[in-house]
């Protein structure tokens, strides 16, 4: 009796046991591209709290 079994639980669609999750499908160029945005804001933040201390100097 192979009810709601199954021999391949990587090929379902759903999470397969209770404490699992299921993965959906992403836009990797478009995460890809906000992270770069991210980086890049953090950096001219970085630089410019370091341009400031080095004006106090």
């Amino acid at each position: 009796m192979k009810l709601k079994i199954t021999d391949m639980p990587s090929l379902l669609e759903y999470a397969h046991t209770v404490g699992g999750f299921s993965f959906f499908p992403t836009n990797e160029g478009q995460i890809k591209s906000h992270a770069r945005e991210a980086m890049k804001e953090q950096t001219e933040e970085q630089l410019n709290l370091i341009f400031e201390q080095m004006k106090t100097l």
